[in-house]
């Protein structure tokens, strides 16, 4: 029998669960985005890391079609799709820690995806490269 989700059964524990699940949400936000500042200095600009905390709460399938959704919607944009790989990075590091091996080997396939998809959209173009390397290095 299969383990129920963690994430799922923390964000539904109360009557008003979109509540708990968007406090949730805030929570994950609130500690990458602090995380990242101190680490690095690196100042959010999407809501991407709440989006992958709010699918988690629904299951491995939301969070491959918030991955799909995101990826087709700003694959254009380098700043938002670098923002989207490093977040995906980092949510494979959360469950990590979490011993949350599912969601560690989502993550981690998704992580190696974005990268490629990234290094194959940008091919020839150095720049948006350039600032893909410099923020996820």
């Amino acid at each position: 029998m299969q383990r129920k989700n963690k994430v799922f059964n923390f964000a539904t524990k109360t009557k008003q669960s979109m509540t708990t699940i968007f406090k949730y949400a805030a929570a994950c936000e609130a500690a990458w985005e602090k995380m990242t500042k101190e680490m690095s200095g690196y100042e959010r600009k999407t809501t991407f890391y709440s989006d992958l905390s709010i699918a988690e709460c629904y299951g491995v399938n939301a969070i491959r079609d918030t991955y799909r959704r995101v990826v087709k919607e700003y694959m254009n944009d380098i700043v938002y799709i670098t923002e989207f790989a490093i977040c995906v990075n980092h949510k494979s590091w959360e469950h990590h820690a979490r011993h949350n091996d599912n969601l560690v080997n989502l993550y981690s396939e998704l992580w190696y995806e974005i990268k490629d998809k990234i290094y194959e959209h940008y091919d020839g173009n150095q720049k948006a490269l350039d600032y893909f390397f410099e923020v996820t290095d």
